[in-house]
């Protein structure tokens, strides 16, 4: 299978695409999936503001990841809570970065929310595999001995 996502991949990125990063990306269309269909049914369906239905479409969001993540992407059975801490500290920089994108092109750029979603979404998953294997799941020097 990652030969033959490789051979439609643009040369530049072939390196990179590894069964993790594969990985990755399964968690992330079922987190862009999750966001973007409740993020829809709260603005939409319970009239709830743009950046509310942001705010609270988290909980759910954070808990798949991080599960999702941790057992799935990086197969790491280490430190459950550092990790945590970990991820909750990238959590909270990612979520004042969408916020912050969101409103700027939403209420600067005029651009519609959907969109809006799109673009911020694209910008945060394009650091966020490197933070989550090099920061939050990394692998202390003691757990290579194991």
């Amino acid at each position: 299978m990652i030969d033959k996502i490789r051979a439609i991949s643009p040369q530049f990125l072939q390196p990179f695409i590894t069964p993790q990063f594969v990985r990755y990306l399964v968690i992330g269309l079922g987190t862009l999936f999750i966001e973007v269909g409740l993020y829809w049914v709260l603005v939409n369906i319970f009239d709830i503001v743009y950046i509310w239905a942001s705010i609270l479409e988290f909980p759910i969001l954070f808990t798949f990841n991080f599960f999702g993540h941790k057992f799935f992407t990086f197969n790491n059975k280490h430190e459950p809570t550092s990790q945590l801490v970990r991820y909750i500290l990238l959590v909270i920089v990612n979520g004042i970065a969408s916020n912050a994108l969101l409103y700027l092109f939403v209420d600067i750029l005029n651009i519609n929310y959907l969109i809006a979603k799109f673009l911020t979404i694209g910008c945060i998953i394009s650091w966020n595999f490197l933070a989550l294997g090099k920061f939050v799941y990394r692998e202390n020097p003691s757990q290579k001995a194991r």
